[in-house]
């Protein structure tokens, strides 16, 4: 039976893959910088360290945007707030492809930062809006897995673009299709009723009473441990994979999509099981999934040839997927409409937090080890388990 607001069948299935190919768009934009550096310091005459701030000033105003944006989204319904959201970060895409210097790259990365990074709780809004409770699991997977198939893939496309024209013309690409992204949703979206409820019930919960709250806490500090084996092992596996285990860029390049494909699979899988088996026992997902990430990149640390490690490497990144699926379908789920946003946002919120802390302390674990990654494994495991231990204190079983 098709929930009140929701005008035709099909209509929400439309906007999920509208949403779903603009988030596959904004991970492009996210991986380019990183591609396009290169070229970017050579026409810019910077050095590695300053190209490092331009990449930082993304990530600082996308994490607090986190915050902000789904305050935004509970307060004012995620139409009009989500529309915004994306016509800005596609003005500021192309904007990346015309900056002059230095100081124009930084400011537009970090306003660009800024629009990208009320995404993912507005968008949560979005799903618990159009799709009945028993659907959200498995439409919020597959949201989501558009990131992994962003980030997976977003490198090699930029780098065809750049060979092909240059630096410049990939942000415009890249632009231009998340304008045409935004209309589309912009004449598929409706106004649902949801709309009016996440209004009204924005008022009577902050995000500092959100951010109080147990189960938010919680989830935040499992999606911390997985974000530190996601963006720490992102930031230094390349590395590893040529330096220790002595492949080449070339080889390295088509190992680290393996991840990406088998993690979107996985989040297609889990979302299902979430929907159908596992509602009110979501933290029992949640301890396997995390002891099975811990016990994996063990498995990957100990590998006697570079075959194991990398099927370690793949199953490291399933078990990531139901991981990441739980942490965000728990709120659509067992939050009233007004709370949804805040606390994606807060959750997601610690998982940037993570993506800011972890490589750095993996380069000074490195560095004090001359090289080593054993203690970086370690530190991967420590948190990851105690996400795991974190996870058992998730209680959903009263509101299932």
């Amino acid at each position: 039976m098709e929930e009140k607001g929701v005008k035709k069948s099909t209509n929400k299935y439309v906007i999920l893959g509208i949403l779903f190919l603009s988030w596959v768009i904004g991970n492009f934009d996210k991986v380019a910088i990183n591609v396009a550096a290169i070229p970017i310091m050579k026409e810019f005459d910077l050095t590695p360290q300053y190209m490092g701030l331009i990449m930082s000033a993304f990530f600082m105003s996308y994490a607090l945007m986190n915050l902000l944006g789904g305050i935004l989204a509970d307060k004012y319904g995620h139409r009009s707030v989500l529309t915004t959201i994306m016509g800005l970060w596609a003005g500021f895409t192309a904007l990346t492809g015309l900056a002059w210097n230095y100081y124009s790259m930084m400011a537009i990365r970090f306003f660009f930062g800024a629009a990208e990074g009320a995404f993912p709780p507005a968008s949560s809004v979005t799903i618990a809006e159009v799709f009945p409770k028993e659907q959200r699991g498995r439409a919020k997977s597959f949201l989501t897995s558009a990131a992994v198939i962003g980030s997976g893939f977003g490198a090699l496309l930029t780098s065809v673009i750049i060979a092909a024209y240059n630096w410049r013309m990939a942000f415009f690409i890249f632009g231009i299709l998340g304008v045409i992204l935004t209309v589309l949703f912009y004449i598929f979206i409706r106004v649902h009723k949801g709309s009016a409820e996440a209004a009204t019930g924005a008022a009577k919960y902050s995000l500092k009473s959100v951010a109080k709250m147990p189960i938010v806490i919680q989830l935040g500090i499992v999606l911390f441990g997985g974000g530190v084996v996601n963006w720490g092992l992102n930031s230094w596996l390349p590395n590893y994979w040529v330096n220790v285990r002595g492949l080449s860029m070339v080889k390295m390049g088509a190992i680290m999509t393996l991840p990406a494909i088998a993690m979107f699979v996985c989040m297609q899988i889990s979302g299902f099981i979430l929907d159908k088996y596992m509602a009110g026992r979501e933290k029992y997902v949640l301890l396997v999934g995390s002891l099975s990430v811990a016990l994996f990149i063990y498995l990957m640390m100990n590998a006697n040839t570079t075959t194991e490690a990398i099927i370690y490497l793949v199953l490291t990144y399933s078990a990531m997927a139901f991981i990441t699926s739980t942490v965000y379908v728990v709120p659509l789920k067992y939050m009233p409409m007004g709370m949804i946003g805040s606390a994606t946002g807060f959750i997601n919120f610690m998982q940037q937090v993570a993506g800011i802390i972890a490589p750095a302390i993996m380069g000074f674990l490195l560095t004090q080890y001359a090289g080593s990654y054993t203690p970086v494994f370690y530190f991967v495991i420590g948190c990851i388990l105690i996400a795991a231990v974190v996870s058992l204190m998730v209680k959903t079983e009263k509101t299932s």
